[in-house]
């Protein structure tokens, strides 16, 4: 059952998104920085903002919201406009690479600022990466995020925010989500003949933002926007859903779609609704995860799925936990550590640099995840 501040949460994204003014009189007795609080926390202060607005509430006591709504107009400006700069730096170099999730879906939502942006992802050859660091560095950005497997953050003041994908989904991924991704240049459609820019179709840009939402939810948990966004989607696209059905049942992803489709129609269309219990139970986790999810999610689902049946005692899962987490298999590992990739017999000094690693640099996090872990 989730409290007034999130029902008045969804009343106003829903109010928002399908353009119709909020009533003043269900909000004029609100606890603003509840409400503030519960919108920051998912990312959709900008979406709130523009119904408190639209309802015609004193911007006195919406200042806090305007100053974020404002924050995410300019974001959606410059953050495309710099894209577009390095889209042009690769085109030159005859690099081919795509932008994905949010860089699209923004324009989907009714209004310039609607939907928040946090940064910029590009999908780019892997073959180009140390040219394209090069060219990061060299255009005021620091590399912010080292020997992650997944992408390359760069940070450059005041917001600019840029994650270089070197691959569309990490390769710790379940094995059928690497497969079906393994050729994605074959899925990219060139923005005009001879481009080095790139975008997928609408279905297969659909299957990405639902896998990259559902990995989110099985691990650390992912917030109201995600599911937003299918909403969004869905409701500005006609898609092949005979098409996309028969890629998530290949990716083992169709169930959830249908789950969480069912639900963001009800949470975000506008009309009173009425959740079944695992409607209820979804909609809770979504809550509690916020945008990017909480670290106590990633420990908790990492021993659910080390207990499928439910049957083996948990002082063993938590045994089986912590041996997981010690030793990782190798081809976690060989991700993580490409030196592994050559020299694959070094796997057990590798463990132990990796325990003296992260006993130095991620103490805390090591402290927090026991916690969590002995507290269940």
């Amino acid at each position: 059952m989730i409290n007034n501040t999130y029902l008045l949460l969804l009343y106003l994204v829903s109010c928002a998104v399908n353009k119709k003014k909020a009533d003043i009189k269900k909000i004029e007795n609100a606890d603003l920085n509840r409400l503030f609080i519960a919108a920051k926390q998912h990312s959709i202060v900008a979406l709130a903002a523009f119904a408190l607005e639209d309802a015609g509430l004193d911007k006195n006591l919406i200042k806090d919201f305007i100053m974020e709504k404002d924050k995410s107009i300019k974001k959606n400006i410059i953050l495309p406009a710099e894209y577009n700069k390095i889209s042009n730096f690769l085109t030159q170099n005859k690099i081919w690479h795509v932008a994905l999730k949010g860089f699209y879906i923004k324009d989907l939502y009714p209004k310039l600022g609607m939907r928040q942006m946090a940064d910029i992802d590009v999908l780019v050859d892997n073959n180009y990466i140390k040219k394209i660091n090069k060219y990061m560095l060299q255009n005021g950005y620091y590399l912010a995020e080292k020997n992650n497997i997944l992408h390359n953050t760069y940070l450059k003041p005041p917001v600019y925010n840029i994650e270089v994908h070197k691959t569309i989904i990490t390769k710790d991924s379940p094995k059928n989500w690497n497969n079906y991704y393994k050729d994605v240049y074959k899925k990219l459609i060139p923005d005009y003949e001879g481009a080095y820019s790139h975008h997928l179709n609408d279905e297969d840009f659909y299957i990405f933002t639902l896998i990259h939402a559902y990995r989110h939810y099985i691990t650390g948990g992912t917030g109201l926007r995600s599911f937003l966004d299918l909403y969004i989607y869905r409701n500005n696209k006609e898609l092949n859903n005979d098409y996309i059905k028969t890629e998530l049942k290949k990716l083992g992803a169709y169930k959830f779609d249908c789950l969480a489709v069912n639900l963001a129609n009800k949470i975000f269309s506008g009309n009173s609704f009425k959740l079944t219990k695992k409607e209820d139970e979804m909609l809770g986790y979504i809550i509690k995860s916020g945008t990017y999810g909480l670290y106590s999610n990633n420990v908790l689902n990492g021993l659910k799925k080390l207990n499928k049946n439910g049957k083996t005692p948990q002082f063993l899962v938590k045994l089986k936990y912590i041996f997981k987490r010690l030793f990782p298999g190798f081809r976690f590992m060989k991700n993580n550590y490409t030196i592994l990739e050559k020299l694959p017999f070094l796997l057990p000094f590798v463990w132990v640099f990796r325990w003296f690693y992260r006993l130095i640099c991620d103490a805390n996090k090591i402290i927090t995840e026991l916690k969590i872990l002995f507290k269940k």
